[in-house]
């Protein structure tokens, strides 16, 4: 869980740490690379760390949801570049990153939204039981 859903979370947190990282020339791009690999390792911690797999599931989910929600924002404070406006301009490309994070955002709280809180338990009649018992009472 923690790396499944930890490569979108270090990815969505890289585009962050690109807008808000100062890249002049002395500033190397690898630090982006560093805090891909942090936030990576800290999703699958926290997977390792939380006993309760179906719960970490959802609580990562949001995360990653919400991460994208706030990817627009986060590029207008920084770049003064609002994403609604842009999107037919002739140069879009962040234009169309920014309403993709909205979509998969939007997408992803809805998910975790809908999930129950407790993992669904499971009847503990095994499908041979059930054949079985369908099967004698046919027979007799």
């Amino acid at each position: 869980i923690g790396i499944t859903l930890g490569l979108p979370l270090a990815v969505i947190v890289s585009f962050h740490a690109a807008l808000l990282l100062p890249l002049a020339a002395d500033s190397p791009p690898s630090a982006i690379g560093k805090i891909y690999f942090l936030a990576l390792a800290t999703a699958i911690f926290y997977a390792l760390l939380r006993r309760n797999d179906y719960r970490c599931t959802i609580e990562l989910l949001a995360g990653v949801g919400a991460l994208c929600l706030l990817l627009p924002l986060t590029n207008c404070l920084m770049t003064g570049d609002l994403f609604i406006t842009d999107l037919f301009a002739p140069v879009n490309a962040y234009a169309w990153v920014d309403a993709s994070a909205v979509v998969l955002g939007i997408a992803l709280m809805l998910v975790a939204i809908k999930l129950p809180r407790q993992r669904p338990v499971r009847n503990a009649r095994s499908r041979a039981e059930v054949l079985n018992s369908e099967l004698s009472k046919t027979s007799a």
